[in-house]
């Protein structure tokens, strides 16, 4: 999941750029949509492959695991929720569960006090 949110940041992040840079380039706002004009793009091909070597970079330094959702308290997931996002607090049952610890710069953490969560200003 936390690869797939840094792929989705990521790629989200360069559409909004490139959707920016096209809307200054014509003197009004044509269909800008993301999977009809983004996609087919050069620039889009090029972003999936330098997010998809960065993804390679962070997984030679990660120990890849089982998230073993079976045994995860998703009723503690669902109170968390009423606070912070679905994943943020899939999240902090996980990190919970494994003894993991979550390093982030997201400030929805700030409102879940809980030790296996180190918030930075990265």
């Amino acid at each position: 999941m936390v690869i797939s949110e840094f792929a989705n940041v990521s790629i989200k992040l360069d559409y909004n750029l490139w959707k920016k840079n096209e809307v200054k380039q014509v003197s009004f706002e044509t269909d800008l949509d993301y999977k009809r004009a983004y996609r087919k793009t050069e620039r889009y091909h090029d972003t999936v492959a330098s997010i998809c070597a960065a993804i390679n970079q962070i997984l030679a330094l990660c120990e890849k695991c089982t998230d073993n959702f079976n045994a995860l308290n998703i009723q503690s997931i669902l109170s968390h929720f009423m606070d912070i996002d679905f994943n943020d607090s899939y999240y902090i049952e996980l990190c919970r569960h494994s003894s993991f610890k979550f390093v982030t710069d997201d400030k929805d953490f700030m409102n879940t006090p809980n030790d296996n969560i180190i918030l930075g200003d990265f």
